[in-house]
């Protein structure tokens, strides 16, 4: 299958629909398209409603919505079937840079360069309690898999904290790194998160009380991009800016396989 193309500037975001047969992209001139996996064209006339770069895309857990989210300020929801703009949330004050869907799909969450995460309701597209604030700008943004925790990381220090999303309150795990946070991802009984500060992996325990200890899990030479746990929790995957995927035991750091799977 040829690569999916449009004129419209870089592509800054993609994301899968869950039944896996369309890719939705965002991308600098500012519009949403959505191509089918089936055929291989677009499955709609591209979306166009933004005014500025869109940095982000998600589908809802059901595949009925398409989310993006620009440095125009505004997070849109659009029917994935027609392509309709059902909702507009206006509120942030700066770039939107992260936005995630809960596993619900009632909510949706979006992180901005104005240092505030905002949680809004598919139904109406209305906010949802008060902004969260106490980060610099988002650079990832996740839901633990029962949709209680909210977790977001920033270059903020390397920061990454973790919301209670029934009070909104930030619970007592928090870390500050030297480098910047450049993912996470929960495991799938939601007790284990682990992200990537810089080129070292972490993993905590949020079933403790008391603020957890960041463990170190791993470490590599280069900058880890992209993280994902097995289905099962026993296995933890990275990729990483050296062109590999490791896979990594979950409950000893220690790497499965002699030899990384390298793509180039």
């Amino acid at each position: 299958m040829p690569p999916f193309q449009s004129n419209d500037g870089r592509v800054n975001s993609v994301a899968f629909a869950p039944n896996g047969e369309s890719v939705a992209s965002g991308v600098d001139g500012g519009a949403v398209h959505v191509w089918s996996v089936l055929t291989g064209r677009p499955a709609l006339a591209p979306l166009r409603a933004h005014s500025d770069q869109v940095n982000a895309v998600t589908f809802s857990p059901d595949g009925r919505l398409v989310a993006s989210a620009s440095a125009d300020k505004t997070v849109r929801l659009w029917n994935a079937k027609t392509g309709f703009n059902m909702f507009t949330m206006n509120g942030h004050t700066d770039a939107v840079e992260s936005i995630a869907f809960s596993p619900d799909g009632r909510l949706l969450a979006s992180a901005s360069k104005d240092n505030t995460i905002r949680l809004w309701t598919f139904h109406t597209g209305e906010l949802v309690g008060n902004p969260i604030d106490g980060h610099k700008y988002v650079t990832c943004l996740g839901f633990s898999p029962d949709g209680t925790w909210l977790a977001a990381g920033s270059p903020d220090f390397g920061v990454a904290r973790v919301w209670n999303i029934a009070t909104q309150q930030m619970t007592p795990f928090m870390t500050e790194n030297q480098y910047l946070i450049t993912s996470l991802a929960f495991s799938p009984n939601g007790s284990i998160i682990a992200f990537a500060d810089g080129s070292t992996l972490h993993s905590v325990n949020l079933q403790s009380e008391l603020a957890p200890p960041c463990t170190t899990f791993a470490a590599q030479s280069e900058v880890f991009i992209s993280l994902s746990f097995s289905p099962d929790g026993q296995f933890l995957a990275s990729g990483s800016a050296d062109c590999t995927v490791r896979i990594w035991d979950a409950s000893s750091g220690l790497e499965s396989s002699s030899q990384p799977l390298r793509l180039f």
